[in-house]
């Protein structure tokens, strides 16, 4: 599914709700006094719990998008006290309440009922979660980062990959939680879009465990037979998961030299990719080539400069002068050219495996020819049903 898919899919959904009832509003008076007090009392609680019960219910009902839009602003807006004597024990009784009411709104939509509605509500949840952004509240999206429904599962993915997850996850909180979280982003990548996708890179770049290590693999490595079997497409995501791969090659991860590896073979795939698609007839269209150009120079200029810790701008250099033999050999010097390693290679000391005399590798494999019985179709990084 293209970029554009998931806009339109959103902008669908918008649309239903703008066609539906307006709801009626929450009253706030009473929880706008109580996050104005210095110390709460019990019966404070007891408001606080109230305003969650009251507002999630309506949230619920509510179908014109600009009611539903206004509630969750309501809900956010007051998910913190005004007074900082107050924050901790608001906080506390807050989310508390959120999390009991989000996690009945949600069992109540996976039971019999309207479907559209169901999905509507279930999609809202989300949203909200995502914009509370509390760590107690995310494990409450785990179980739709696999939907059907694309809106559905992008949300739930952005809900499992917020930087306050990465912050606990590196500092060793809640361990069973992050195994969750990368045991179900590593089971939809394969099968989800190009925003998916770039969310999950993003994360398990930051995430500094073994399980995301392998996660980033997995995604370079799905990446790269994109390329080789020229079902590729969103080549722009390249800059997110050359990124990635730099980011923890440059952190001392223990998948270094895999992550080199796959960084090198990665990287030559769209620098090949991007000159078979100049010297072919319509090879490519202007779109992907002009991504390519992005990912040559963004990642020559912000990866390949820092993990030689030198500026390099020879791949840019060529691509501004439209010279492929400059930039092929920009390549070979960079990455290796099969008989003699590349700098990036010595560098980081890797190679591209065995060829089949059992001897190393100096060079990336080289760009298979596209399908000659029909011009090249694109596909985003995995379907998305």
């Amino acid at each position: 599914m293209k970029r554009t898919g998931l806009i339109f899919a959103l902008l669908g959904a918008a649309l239903i709700l703008m066609a539906s009832a307006v709801s009626q509003a929450v009253d706030t008076r009473e929880i706008d006094e109580v996050r104005d007090k210095s110390v709460l009392e019990s019966r404070d609680f007891d408001v606080i719990d109230g305003f969650l019960e009251e507002a999630v219910r309506e949230l619920m009902q509510a179908m014109d998008f600009s009611s539903v839009a206004e509630l969750r602003a309501s809900i956010v807006s007051r998910s913190s006290s005004s007074k900082s004597t107050a924050q901790a024990q608001y906080s506390q009784q807050f989310f508390a309440s959120a999390r009991k009411y989000i996690a009945a709104a949600f069992e109540k939509t996976s039971q019999t009922g309207v479907y559209r509605h169901n999905l509507l509500v279930r999609l809202n949840l989300l949203i909200l979660v995502d914009q509370l952004n509390h760590t107690g509240l995310v494990d409450l999206a785990l179980g739709y980062a696999n939907d059907e429904n694309v809106p559905v599962r992008y949300w739930a993915v952005r809900c499992l990959t917020k930087p306050e997850i990465v912050k606990q996850i590196n500092s060793g909180g809640n361990r069973e939680l992050a195994g969750q979280i990368m045991t179900q982003l590593g089971a939809v990548v394969e099968s989800s879009s190009f925003e998916i996708v770039k969310l999950i890179a993003e994360f398990a770049g930051d995430v500094k465990t073994s399980e995301a290590d392998e996660l980033l693999v997995k995604i370079a490595e799905m990446r790269i037979a994109q390329y080789a079997h020229w079902t590729v497409s969103e080549e722009v995501l390249e800059t997110t998961v050359l990124r990635a791969l730099c980011s923890k090659i440059t952190s001392g991860s223990a998948a270094g030299p895999r992550m080199a590896q796959r960084f090198g073979q990665l990287y030559s795939y769209a620098i090949q990719r991007y000159v078979k698609g100049i010297e072919g007839d319509n090879l490519l269209d202007e779109a992907s080539l002009n991504q390519l150009i992005t990912v040559l120079v963004e990642v020559e200029k912000r990866c390949i400069s820092s993990l030689l810790g030198q500026d390099r701008i020879a791949i840019k250099s060529a691509v501004e002068r439209g010279d492929m033999s400059r930039l092929m050999a920009a390549h070979e010097k960079l990455l290796g050219d099969g008989t003699k390693a590349g700098e990036l290679m010595v560098k980081l000391n890797y190679d591209y495996g065995v060829n089949d005399d059992g001897s190393k590798r100096l060079g990336p494999l080289p760009l298979p020819e596209p399908p000659k019985s029909e011009k090249p179709v694109a596909e985003s990084p995995g379907t998305s049903s």
